[in-house]
């Protein structure tokens, strides 16, 4: 009895007359697989298999597993017709009904055999089945897997094709087994997988491009925790097995983790830009004087931030972003739903730069290589918004001039267009009551913006307010000993074009949203210096004979506002609002005498 059941009596089955009767059935049922003269012949001999075990279920056994678990692996052979395949399947099926969670994994390692290369050469039915074989029955084994998991993964990334119908059922069954395992032994065994078939090696990488989707993930801080420590331990940053297009991709998302202000999270982030390949020095989320202050950062200056650099500018080249947030609200499932919020590119880079300086030795690097870039990105952003809003402004009043008295189609009241938001992780929650103030008309009735205006409205006030956080974070004259600097290698490079352009206009809206009272030395030691280092420029005849009429125009309206800001005294919010209204009848008057010339 114990050869004719391979030695898997169940205990207390041994003097079971039943039982033994069932191993002989099994012993018959096999026999027939041993004379086929066709395939078909394999059809019904698997019936038969099946047939036995589906009438000696309740004996929660496999009798003489060994040999079921062969022949099924040769009824698997890719020279066989996809109907053997399917047939050879839902003998699997009954088989693991029989055995159930808490006996399968014993002898999993006997059905793997055959079931995990199936889906390299088998067709859309039998992928289909074998699918479904491994979300019924692999997957709810959880860490029971994990002694068979490098060959399940092998065996899920074979169908992993991008345009396929199987690639998002791939992926979606990945995130399962990555979910149950654990992230460290699924990553661990996923790698294992890539080492030891190359085959998946492909398909693997497509899967590590979801990376990116992983990073972008705004609910537990957990997923983005686990996906740093996979980084670090298996893509550093100088690493080969990804290209620098693909690092820009992962740091344009990982970067972003800083908004969260949680200290995990900003500490394996900065091990993985300063780590190269074999190195695992850890560092603090701050620089608070320990023993990692002052920590090597040849290979962060001479590798990353060029990658750095890169992902913050393709950043700002998104202008609005839609990013998820929970709404704590339930659906009629029971999961949470999630909303979309607008948030701007230059807003949250520059929330990234102040939050960055919380590690100063890595963060002051990143802002000076970047900051130009996020300045005049941010003053065409600024200047779009501004003129969006006047030109917004304009129309309307066109409109209300348009309007005859008593004309009721002008009173309108759209509830939809007040809008707030707000980002639990990282954004301050913005309003726009001052844009709806300003829209009311006690003329032509209660007018709220529309929902452009918002937008608009609240991206001016969010820059303003995010950048002055930042300049407070550093010393009084950094920005206008940045935009002197900047200046100065402008003419010592004779980079006119569109360099005068773009610094003219940033120091134009800098003027602008930055507080120039936060520390008196602005007004009297700064501004003026930097105002000296323009026009020490100008005196330079390659620039005044290279450079575009009109940008030389703008940049003598630089010098002019530095000039006027630099000799003003600090004005209190009444001498403020007095002076503007003074400046705007004055325009006003101008505009007048032009168009009447």
């Amino acid at each position: 009895m114990s050869s004719a059941s391979g030695g898997d009596v169940p205990a207390g089955r041994e003097k079971d007359s039943k039982y033994r009767a069932y191993a002989k059935a099994i012993d018959q049922a096999l026999k027939t697989f041993e004379t086929p003269n066709e395939w078909a012949d394999l059809i019904s001999a698997l019936g038969k298999l099946a047939k036995v075990f589906q009438s000696n279920a309740k004996f929660g056994a496999i009798p003489n597993r060994v040999t079921v678990a062969k022949r099924l692996s040769q009824c698997l052979h890719p020279a066989l017709p996809a109907g053997v395949h399917l047939k050879a399947l839902e003998t699997y099926r009954i088989i693991f009904e029989i055995l159930g969670p808490s006996k399968l994994p014993e002898c999993l390692y006997l059905f793997a055999v055959g079931l995990f290369p199936l889906m390299d050469h088998c067709g859309i039915k039998v992928k289909s089945e074998l699918f479904a074989i491994f979300e019924n029955y692999l997957v709810p084994l959880g860490a029971n897997l994990r002694p068979a998991l490098p060959g399940f993964l092998g065996g899920v990334l074979l169908a992993l094709e991008e345009g396929t119908e199987f690639h998002e059922r791939s992926v979606i069954l990945l995130d399962r087994v990555c979910e149950k395992v654990g992230p460290r032994a699924f990553y661990a065994c996923l790698w294992q997988a890539i080492l030891g078939s190359p085959p998946v090696r492909l398909p693997a990488m497509i899967y590590v491009a979801a990376l990116c989707a992983v990073a972008d993930d705004t609910g537990s801080p957990l997923v983005q925790r686990y996906l740093l420590d996979f980084l670090v331990s298996a893509f550093p940053l100088d690493s080969t097995n990804l290209t620098d297009e693909d690092f820009v991709q992962l740091l344009r998302r990982c970067l972003f983790v800083v908004l969260r202000r949680d200290m995990s999270l900003n500490r394996r982030l900065y091990t993985w830009l300063i780590n190269r390949s074999g190195e695992t020095r850890g560092v603090s989320g701050l620089s608070l004087g320990g023993p990692d202050d002052g920590i090597e950062l040849s290979f962060f200056k001479e590798r990353v931030l060029g990658l750095v650099h890169g992902a913050l500018e393709q950043y700002l080249s998104l202008d609005m972003i839609e990013t998820p947030f929970a709404n704590h609200q339930q659906s009629i499932w029971g999961d949470r739903k999630e909303a979309e919020q607008v948030q701007f590119a230059e807003v949250r880079v520059c929330r990234l730069l102040l939050y960055l300086q919380d590690r100063a030795d890595i963060g002051r690097t990143i802002l000076e290589t970047v900051f130009s870039d996020f300045l005049k990105k941010s003053a065409e952003f600024h200047q779009n918004s501004t003129e969006k809003l006047k030109n917004r402004r304009k129309s309307k009043e066109k409109v209300k001039n348009l309007r005859k008295p008593g004309d009721r189609e002008g009173l309108y009241l759209d509830l939809n267009s007040v809008c707030s938001t707000s980002n639990r992780d990282d954004d301050v929650t913005s309003t726009t009551s001052s844009g709806i103030q300003n829209s009311t008309n006690s003329n032509s009735g209660v007018v709220v913006p529309d929902e452009e205006d918002v937008i608009q409205t609240r991206r001016v006030d969010e820059l303003s307010k995010t950048f002055n956080m930042l300049l407070n974070s550093l010393e009084p004259g950094f920005l206008w000993t940045f935009l002197g600097e900047w200046y100065q290698r402008i003419v010592e490079n004779k980079e006119f074009g569109r360099q005068i352009h773009d610094f003219s206009q940033v120091v134009s809206i800098c003027l602008e949203i930055s507080n120039v009272d936060s520390d008196s030395a602005i007004r009297t030691q700064h501004l003026p210096r930097l105002l000296e280092t323009v026009l020490n420029g100008l005196s330079n005849k390659t620039l005044l004979s290279s450079c575009d009429q009109n940008d030389l125009l703008l940049l003598y309206t630089v010098c002019q506002k530095l000039l006027e800001i630099s000799t003003a005294h600090p004005q209190s919010p009444i001498e403020v609002d007095e002076i503007a209204e003074d400046s705007l009848s004055l325009s006003q008057e101008v505009t007048a005498i032009e168009h009447d010339d």
